[in-house]
């Protein structure tokens, strides 16, 4: 905790390298709350008991708070009721930082077990068994469900073997899932449960009384980068817009973890391990082409001028890769004498933004070249 956030540690993954390629239930529908708006996804999983493994650090570039980002793992408790005690789940071992970074970084768990706190007011000599809702997908055929351990008076643990992380700036891999408990008393006291299985339901307020949560909600942080692109995005007239969404690159489309892993063992989880697992980083190539791709499309729609606060656009790069050279050139040359809603008219051409590709662009890209470039 710092003084800038003295309640709760900010939680941050992408969800390109997540919960775009999940698809069971609960993962799902708190995809399709994010993408509506933040507070649905907050609905989700505030005031949520979560267990969380990933990157510690404090954000320098937002008053110091401190946050885990990249988070290798994940599991929220989002519904606490004896015959359907429910936790969303995601384990990999790799992450990027967003936009507070340019790496990759990944972990060499080899095995990673999560320690889910055991359900209160259940009885003593009650145990976990899986529902028949627990589904679990992976990326990965290497990804094995190791253990499932819930023995009585104690915390349930799940175990997941991961392969070793790539190391060359793509995903590794990943297991995500929803896993259903149901405590059975073998003392025999089964009437207690059901009876307490009357919990609030998954998105229900904790009660007044509760103790703190552990995830937290928040307001949005209007300082955090993809607040900032998105409300810069929201001031840009429709056909702004229609010209930022033609002239950026598409993102390529998210592969859904279709695989479903089948549990491997009961009731023998792995001892801990002796040295912790191995960390490593690097450039995230893919990473920085974002950027540069959403850059591109904000100089373009803006015609080569961004508001203060959002850096600069090189004048004359119309391609995108921050310099200027006959790439750009030959941009304005396939495209001379287009008009807008013409075949062949290219937005990135027409620089001045006057819905024609003509002499004025020519001659603006022109200038820009570096001293004694000759283009064919």
């Amino acid at each position: 905790m710092t003084a800038a956030n003295p309640a709760e540690v900010k939680l941050e993954f992408d969800a390109s390298e997540t919960i775009d390629h999940f698809t069971t239930t609960f993962w799902q529908e708190f995809h399709d709350a994010a993408d509506n708006n933040n507070d649905e996804a907050r609905i989700k999983v505030g005031g949520k008991e979560a267990i969380v493994i990933g990157v510690f650090g404090l954000d320098r570039a937002h008053g110091s708070r401190s946050e885990i980002h990249p988070v290798f793992a994940l599991a929220i408790h989002v519904k606490s009721a004896p015959l359907d005690d429910t936790w969303a789940i995601f384990v990999r071992n790799y992450g990027n930082e967003g936009f507070c970074g340019d790496d990759m970084h990944y972990i060499d768990f080899g095995t990673v077990t999560l320690r889910l706190p055991r359900l209160s007011g259940v009885p003593a000599t009650a145990q976990a068994m899986l529902g028949a809702d627990t589904d679990f997908r992976v990326n990965d055929d290497r990804v094995v469900w190791q253990d499932f351990s819930s023995p009585p008076n104690q915390d349930t643990l799940i175990t997941f073997r991961l392969p070793p992380p790539p190391g060359n700036g793509d995903d590794g891999a990943r297991v995500h899932g929803d896993l259903h408990l149901q405590w059975i008393d073998v003392g025999g006291a089964a009437s207690s449960l059901v009876a307490a299985n009357a919990a609030p339901p998954i998105n229900a307020a904790p009660p007044i009384n509760a103790a703190p949560p552990i995830v937290q909600t928040a307001e949005e942080d209007v300082g955090e980068p993809e607040a900032q692109l998105a409300a810069l995005f929201a001031q840009l007239t429709p056909q702004q817009q229609a010209d930022f969404l033609a002239i950026r690159p598409p993102l390529a489309a998210a592969s859904p973890d279709t695989f479903k892993l089948v549990l491997n063992g009961v009731g023998n989880p792995p001892a801990p391990a002796s040295v912790p697992p191995l960390a490593t980083a690097v450039v995230d190539p893919r990473l920085r082409q974002r950027r540069e791709n959403i850059t591109m499309g904000f100089c373009g729609a803006l015609h080569g001028t961004l508001p203060s606060g959002f850096g600069s656009c090189v004048q004359g790069d119309l391609s995108g890769d921050r310099k200027v050279d006959c790439s750009d050139l030959a941009i304005i040359k396939a495209a001379f004498g287009k008009k807008r809603g013409q075949a062949g008219f290219d937005l990135r051409a027409d620089t001045n933004g006057d819905g024609v590709v003509d002499v004025r662009d020519l001659a603006f890209v022109a200038q820009k070249l570096p001293a004694g470039t000759q283009c064919p």
